[in-house]
């Protein structure tokens, strides 16, 4: 868990917990049947750990094709979520050689509902169809 200091304009400090940049690490037996691995992910980790690239730390994730991934994280509210994302670029604003991780779905509680979404593309993602797919690069954990 991250602990934030905040500051504000007098003299009062206080902290806040947060998990943001943490992954849940545990995976239960629904996951594992349906895919789920620990992986080290290009471009997916702490972000506190390097002023210039981001550091890989271990997720548990289950890949959905060559660009897609769908990843445990927790949400706003510290809630276990499952978020789909996309290795790629966004066709309407970024360089040809630009490449990065973008949120097709954000953090939802049921990974059975985003696969499904993947699969049958029932309810389609944020510019989903604006971002182009590149094969990442990821490790067993």
């Amino acid at each position: 868990m991250l602990r934030v200091r905040f500051a504000s304009y007098s003299d009062t400090v206080f902290y806040h917990h947060m998990k943001i940049g943490t992954y849940p690490q545990e995976m239960t037996a629904d996951e594992i049947s349906a895919g789920f691995q620990h992986l080290l992910i290009d471009g997916i980790g702490d972000l506190m750990a390097s002023q210039i690239h981001v550091v890989p730390v271990p997720v548990v994730a289950k890949i959905l094709d060559s660009s897609d991934v769908l990843i445990k994280v927790y949400d706003h509210r510290e809630r276990v979520g499952y978020r789909h994302q996309r290795w790629g670029r966004d066709s309407r604003c970024t360089p040809l050689e630009h490449r990065s991780w973008y949120p097709i779905h954000g953090a939802m509680p049921d990974f059975k509902l985003v696969i499904d979404n993947y699969k049958t593309g029932r309810v389609p993602g944020i510019y989903e169809d604006e971002i182009i797919g590149f094969p990442f690069h990821y490790r067993a954990a």
